[in-house]
């Protein structure tokens, strides 16, 4: 099916009509003929100005996609390499994590056979014993360096993971725990 195309009338360049009891060859009308010629060239000039920045602007166009397509892949390496950092990252914690977890109960483990053994030598308290506990202290202390070493991994995770149940409950849990250690801290002698 052929569109049929139609040119568009710009009224200043419409028909020159020369008088006809004028000679066309008149001072008058070759100043008109002259203009009309420059309006011509300068119409043309406008028109491949026109084409010559269409194909600048499709060319820009190219290769503004092609830059687009190229950080496009750039930006999905920069996150292949975010999640697997991530991913070895949390594997690493993990398995820290569980050394601590142990550490903690073979402490803990000590701390309660120690007071037990306090306790047969003669009577005391409880309380006084634990504010003054060189074992428990330790215990403490390790907890918050260990809280204050994976905060950092926490914070690298917020943009990503923030609005996550467990994301949300491990931020929980860690402010609580701070919050203890803090007190304990405040009354150990």
């Amino acid at each position: 099916m052929r569109k049929n195309k139609y040119a568009i009338r710009f009224p200043e360049f419409g028909d020159v009509s020369i008088k006809s009891s004028i000679s066309i060859f008149s001072e008058e009308a070759v100043a008109i003929t002259e203009k009309t010629f420059l309006r011509s060239f300068n119409a043309l000039d406008n028109l491949t100005g026109f084409v010559i920045q269409k194909n600048r602007t499709s060319e820009l166009e190219k290769q503004l996609e092609a830059q687009k397509q190229a950080l496009d892949v750039e930006i999905d390496n920069k996150m292949e390499q975010i999640k697997t950092q991530y991913e070895e990252e949390s594997k690493r914690l993990q398995i820290r994590l569980e050394q601590e977890k142990e550490d903690m109960d073979i402490e803990f483990q000590k701390l309660k056979m120690e007071t037990v053994e306090r306790a047969k030598d003669f009577s005391f308290s409880y309380e006084e014993y634990m504010k003054s506990n060189v074992l428990f202290r330790k215990i403490i202390t390790r907890e918050k360096t260990f809280l204050e070493e994976t905060h950092g991994y926490i914070e690298m995770l917020e943009d990503n993971f923030s609005n996550r149940k467990e994301y949300i409950l491990y931020c929980d849990a860690e402010r609580k725990s701070l919050e203890l250690i803090n007190r304990y801290l405040e009354l150990l002698i």
